[in-house]
């Protein structure tokens, strides 16, 4: 398991699992750490199991509907890393999952398939793609954890209407869920880095 992390203090009393992208690796979700520039926060960023299916980089998912998905190093891994997260001295209510893309519906499946409450989960640009697996394995105790689901209007990779069904979805299993826009496409501007440093330190 390869891990970066990245801490602006030398005390950190919150922790943030970040998890990247398709074709993305331990170094990318840096930047929006840098960017967040939460004090408080120590950024544990692991590289994906799989090797993307096309190009460079790491998936968490590998395969295709029509082939099948291999995923289970992915279940697997997730634990492990929150378990060393927590013996790093993390509350769990100090703890949050930041994902990008295929790493904001990751964050999602993992944040409620955990037997506790986590400090939150937020999501960018992302979007459950099996709702039945999400219902069959969530907890009672996830439903505490609550999550910020952001998105780009312009967004043509994973419309806003595709993900305002995730947010449907959540907030009728009963998750407490804040869907913030912002006019862009498949990214975040730095402008709504404030907004999440807002919710990690909140």
């Amino acid at each position: 398991m390869i891990i970066q992390t990245y801490q602006e203090t030398d005390e950190p009393n919150r922790a943030v699992l970040g998890l990247h992208g398709w074709m993305g690796d331990e170094f990318s979700m840096e930047p929006i750490a840098k960017s967040v520039s939460a004090d408080s926060a120590k950024w544990y960023m692991p590289r994906a199991p799989y090797d993307a299916d096309k190009g460079v980089g790491y998936t968490w998912f590998s395969g295709s509907d029509e082939a099948g998905w291999k995923y289970e190093k992915t279940v697997e891994m997730m634990p492990t890393v929150l378990g060393n997260i927590a013996a790093d001295g993390f509350l769990l209510d100090h703890t949050f999952i930041v994902g990008f893309s295929m790493g904001a519906g990751l964050a999602i499946l993992t944040g409620c398939r955990l037997p506790y409450a986590i400090g939150g989960i937020v999501t960018i640009a992302g979007f459950v793609k099996n709702p039945d697996h999400l219902t069959a394995h969530m907890t009672e105790a996830s439903l505490a954890t609550p999550i910020l689901m952001m998105h780009g209007t312009r967004d043509e990779l994973v419309t806003p209407e595709i993900a305002k069904e995730t947010v449907d979805l959540l907030k009728g299993l009963g998750y407490s869920v804040r869907f913030d826009t912002y006019d862009a496409g498949h990214r975040i501007p730095k402008m709504k880095m404030p907004t999440i440093r807002e919710f990690l330190e909140s």
